[in-house]
């Protein structure tokens, strides 16, 4: 559905929120996730691999 309504909107972000509130999704940011992961099941996204924290210097 976002991917629908993308060009009606200035940018992702505005499509994000506008159909979080249609959809009654609490947070435009757990829309944005599953849209990210429905690209990566997909194939249309890679997805990264975990950072890894920084070594210790000593």
């Amino acid at each position: 559905m976002v991917a629908e309504v993308r060009g009606d909107y200035p940018n992702q972000s505005a499509a994000l929120k506008a159909v979080a509130q249609k959809l009654g999704i609490g947070s435009a940011e757990t829309l944005r996730n599953r849209v990210k992961q429905d690209e990566i099941d997909s194939g249309r996204l890679r997805a990264r691999p975990p950072r890894s924290p920084p070594s210790s210097r000593r």
